[in-house]
């Protein structure tokens, strides 16, 4: 079985084809994947660039934003300024008139107990019972007897005496 050598150099030219194809197809693929990370590197480039140019877009939105802080801040500062000097006029408003109605209330008082010594000193007694009547949901008690009333029942007949009406009964 032995070949000739022209089998033999066929076979070594039908390899050697083969290994040329071989190789233009690693080389195809080489060239391919060469193009492929060029295409990349020029994107990443372009990119790059981009957010350089983009460094100055974004420097002038920070102090865009920087600014508008500044300018919230102090309307703040104004605002809570604004809000404590209300707080402490409410304070004031309240001291006041809390001081306002304990002078009244010590007023009052002095008074009540002013009428109270003037009836002691006065020493009436009454000629009469006083007689409490309740007439259209108010309390009224009798000041002067023997007087025309303005009060009739329900039976028509006449309550007798004059009435002035009262705050509190009993």
């Amino acid at each position: 079985m032995t070949k000739n050598y022209e089998e033999l150099f066929q076979d070594r030219v039908d390899e050697l084809l083969l290994l040329e194809q071989r190789a233009d197809r690693r080389a195809e693929k080489f060239i391919e994947i060469t193009n492929d990370y060029q295409e990349k590197n020029q994107k990443a480039l372009e990119d790059l660039r981009g957010h350089v140019g983009g460094i100055d877009e974004s420097l002038a939105r920070m102090n865009a934003a920087s600014d508008q802080v500044r300018d919230y801040v102090a309307y703040s500062e104004k605002h809570a300024l604004r809000t404590a000097k209300l707080f402490l006029g409410t304070v004031i408003a309240c001291a006041l008139f809390v001081a306002g109605t304990l002078w009244w209330s010590h007023h009052i008082v002095n008074g009540l107990a002013q009428d109270k010594a003037d009836l002691l000193a006065l020493d009436i007694k009454l000629k009469h019972t006083p007689v409490i009547v309740h007439f259209k949901g108010k309390d009224y008690v009798r000041v002067i007897p023997g007087s025309e009333t303005g009060f009739t029942r329900n039976d028509d007949s006449e309550v007798p005496g004059r009435y002035a009406e009262v705050w509190h009964v009993r």
